[in-house]
């Protein structure tokens, strides 16, 4: 038999029984399911006293309240963030992720700040709780995540040099700052060896943490044309480091010299 749709008021054909058994009849399952979401949300607009739309998407974008905050708002309960991520997904409002989404959470949050604290004082100042994590920092694993997540445009020192840098001082010059070995070139190059290097003393793998040094191999005054070559620069640790230099003495070092000291070393 021939009905109208309840949503989009076209004409179609269904079958008798079906007519007796629904109390709307819709032409598509698309038809069906816009017909559900137009009425959740006129019960949803009842019931915060507004356009649902415009009051979820205030309450999130504007007034910066957690998907949490909307759900107990909502339901009475923190159950249904699923139901509050849905809305927002059929609105086309972006949600908010990672560190953006956390810093929401404490936005007039005194309580959980004072519940927070409590228990880093209660857990953190453990010894045996001090000592797992300063075990976990001392891993491969950690320095790795640590140095891509502090690498790059990751850093907020990233790309701040010069005169924009808080601790510039105009008082130095150009001259001096290359003769300390202070340009954002040299610290360039120096991240990059031991990058490559694994931050690790290439010669007996000492891996702690302040107690490496980038050694140029074709040394930094006489070979001024490779100064920020990567390729020639080495890692060391401190001691193999002075090791090396109490050898073949400071200034006109050269690679042959540094393979040789190698060739000892082993």
């Amino acid at each position: 038999m021939l009905v109208k749709c309840a949503h989009c008021g076209d004409e179609f054909n269904i079958k008798p029984h079906r007519v007796k058994r629904s109390k709307n009849n819709f032409c598509s399952k698309k038809c069906h399911d816009d017909f559900r979401h137009e009425m959740n949300v006129k019960d949803m607009s009842e019931q915060v006293g507004e356009d649902f739309k415009n009051w979820i998407e205030r309450r999130y974008l504007i007034d910066f309240l957690s998907i949490r905050n909307i759900s107990n708002i909502l339901y009475g309960d923190e159950k249904h963030m699923s139901s509050v991520r849905n809305w927002l997904n059929k609105f086309d409002i972006p949600i908010r992720q990672g560190s953006e989404a956390i810093k929401t959470q404490w936005i007039d949050a005194d309580e959980r700040r004072e519940l927070s604290r409590n228990l880093a004082n209660e857990n953190l100042q453990q010894e045996s709780v001090r000592k797992r994590i300063k075990k976990i920092q001392q891993t491969e694993e950690y320095k790795l995540k640590q140095s891509k997540t502090k690498s790059g445009s990751n850093n907020g020192m990233f790309g701040v040099i010069g005169e924009n840098h808080p601790r510039w001082d105009e008082s130095r010059t150009h001259e001096k700052r290359i003769e300390e070995r202070k340009t954002f070139e040299y610290s360039q190059w120096r991240n990059s060896v031991f990058e490559r290097d694994g931050w690790k003393c290439r010669i007996c793998n000492d891996d702690t943490g302040g107690n490496l040094t980038a050694h140029h191999l074709n040394s930094y005054d006489e070979f001024e044309s490779e100064r920020y070559l990567v390729d020639n620069g080495i890692t060391l640790c401190d001691e193999c480091h002075k090791r090396f230099h109490s050898l073949y003495g400071y200034g006109k070092n050269t690679k042959e010299q540094f393979e040789l000291f190698v060739n000892e070393a082993s």
